[in-house]
């Protein structure tokens, strides 16, 4: 039995899938296993015409036949029109079926000469070819002529059906003696690279995953529209503040806000706690000035403490010295380097602002919340909006408060996919919602850390399919760490994967960024890598990991310590209150 290609039997209830399906039967009883049988070949010709050859037969010997089956009956008039008869005698045109099955042969050729030359550089392909024509359920009338252009032994009817192989071998023998060019015998090697190349070529449209990142940011992106249609309803709020999970768009709301208001001609600061946060929301900012023509006093954009330093330097008396041992230095960080701003803001060395936005208003102590409102052109009026999450508290400072002012809650998380957002809410055991336009997304991939060499072998394998087998760029990817590098399982690296490493966003163009869980808080990445993850580590609290988590957009691996087959159960990361749980 001869091998179909599909192996399914035409259908019958088609247009003309009656006769094909009485002609396939015939061929799959009849020929030898050495012959492929395509049936319902669809072709595409460089005219953009559509083309559908009801059988070809190809064989490593014989050649390849293109065999154009009729479900009715023919007639060729004297004029050279061409009739179709239907069963119930009824006639109509049609057209000239030797002229069809001849184009659909040499357009079908024609295609597969440029897909042999483009693999072997051949300008012919290597197999005699012809055409016939079938009419399964029709037989000659006695005494009837066939055109010029047919031949009996390439004009098949239902008298031919219980012979048809033989049919085949004849037609397949005229066009080898009739064939201009006979190419050599082709060994079996080479007539599969022949058909995998030209018939049966393999196509693959897998969803990969950088396939499914630019659908999922697509959509996330259109998310982040709809946050800026808020900002209508709240910008004559002078007093506000703003809550909501990580990912609902709180620094976004804040950036949109502060230009807004500086496009009414007011002088704006925008101050968050994390420097790298800073330094990237300070480059959109000027980028804002400079494509709208705007002074660098109109806004302002800096992390706390490097507003801090500024101010000391505006100050001729004061000098910034940090102290070197840890403790003196959390007391000049604490302490003395809001006073610096606060002195520079009593001496007129810092102009006053006409409204003040604060991200990450959790990080703040509340005293360097009271120097910011010192700050302002009207301290007890003046345009104070906080944005902050309760849950990313990591420094226990107790945060800005806005007290009596007005409340507004974002509800929703715009910045991942809805498995990442439903793994981050696990971490804390509280629901956030997902917003319902948001993709689905994966859910994230947990591991087992092993020893350090194993998983480091591990995380550079990840990464390395990443890049190789997915096409996802360095930038698009975060590792991020409870620790510095040299007290992670990332010591002494300088590169992953054979991709350098960097520590400051800044620098991450074409690399791969490693830093803290803790200075990557407030900004986000399509991919993100999650490791040290440790039950035993007191630095691993709820709120760590879900700031670490939450910084993931679209892809989430994640490396923990310990037994973490309750994590791959439930694909959630807490299950000790407090503490990245061990299940």
């Amino acid at each position: 039995m001869p091998t179909s290609i599909p192996p399914t039997r035409p259908s019958v209830h088609r247009s003309g899938g009656a006769a094909e399906a009485l002609v396939w039967d015939a061929l799959m009883s009849q020929l030898s296993a050495d012959w492929l049988v395509f049936h319902g070949l669809r072709l595409l010709s460089g005219e953009a015409r559509a083309r559908e050859l009801d059988f070809v037969l190809v064989h490593r010997l014989h050649g390849m036949l293109m065999v154009e089956c009729k479900g009715a009956g023919l007639q060729c008039e004297r004029s050279g029109s061409w009739v179709r008869i239907d069963p119930d005698g009824r006639r109509s045109p049609t057209d000239d079926p030797v002229e069809q099955v001849e184009s659909a042969r040499h357009a079908l050729v024609k295609a597969m000469t440029e897909r042999w030359h483009d693999k072997t550089g051949a300008t012919r392909i290597p197999l005699v070819h012809g055409h016939a024509i079938i009419t399964p359920r029709a037989s000659h009338r006695a005494n009837s002529t066939l055109p010029l252009a047919l031949r009996s032994d390439l004009c098949w009817t239902a008298d031919d059906l219980p012979h048809l192989a033989q049919s085949v071998e004849r037609a397949m023998s005229f066009w080898r003696q009739a064939a201009t060019f006979l190419p050599p015998t082709l060994d079996t090697d080479t007539f599969r690279r022949f058909r995998r190349t030209c018939l049966q070529p393999v196509m693959q449209l897998t969803p990969g995953l950088r396939a499914r990142m630019a659908a999922q940011q697509a959509a996330l992106l259109r998310v982040s529209d709809q946050q800026q249609a808020l900002l209508r309803g709240l910008l004559a709020n002078p007093r506000l503040h703003v809550v909501g999970p990580a990912g609902s768009g709180k620094t976004v709301l804040a950036m949109a806000a502060a230009r807004q208001l500086a496009l009414a001609g007011k002088r704006v600061l925008l101050v968050c706690y994390n420097r790298p946060l800073g330094d990237y929301l300070s480059a959109i900012g000027e980028r804002f000035l400079a494509d709208n023509a705007l002074p660098p006093s109109r806004l302002v954009v800096r992390n706390f403490h490097r507003l801090c330093h500024e101010a000391c330097d505006l100050n001729p008396d004061a000098d910034w010295v940090v102290p070197k041992g840890p403790d003196e230095a959390r007391g000049f960080w604490r302490d003395e380097a809001p006073h610096h701003l606060l002195n520079a803001i009593s001496d007129g060395h810092v102009a006053p602002f006409d409204a003040v936005l604060v991200d990450e208003a959790q990080d703040f102590d509340e005293a360097w919340g009271e120097i910011l409102r010192l700050s302002l052109h009207k301290p007890m009026t003046g345009q104070l909006w906080l944005f902050g999450d309760a849950a990313q508290d990591l420094y226990n400072r107790g945060g800005m408060q806005g007290g009596s002012v007005p409340r507004f809650r974002l509800a929703e998380s715009h910045r991942a996919t809805k498995a990442l957002t439903a793994f981050c809410a696990a971490q804390l055991g509280v629901p956030i919602a997902p917003s319902s336009l948001a993709p689905q997304g994966e859910a994230p991939f947990l591991h087992q850390m092993e020893s350090p060499s194993r998983t480091r072998r591990a995380i550079a394998r990840v990464v390395g399919d990443l890049l190789s087998k997915h096409h996802v760029s360095p930038d698009r990817i975060t590792l991020l760490t409870p620790h510095r590098r040299k007290n992670s399982c990332l010591a002494d690296l300088v590169e992953l994967a054979g991709v350098p490493l960097a520590d400051e966003p800044v620098d991450r163009d074409g690399r791969l960024l490693h830093t803290t869980i803790s200075r990557f808080k407030g900004m986000e990445s399509d991919v993100v890598l999650l490791l040290d993850l440790d039950p035993d580590d007191e630095a691993c609290t709820k709120e760590l990991v879900y700031v670490g988590a939450s910084r993931a957009r679209l892809v989430l691996h994640v490396w923990c310590r310990g037994d973490v087959r309750a994590l791959r159960r439930q694909k959630a990361g807490l299950t000790r209150k407090g503490t990245l749980g061990t299940g």
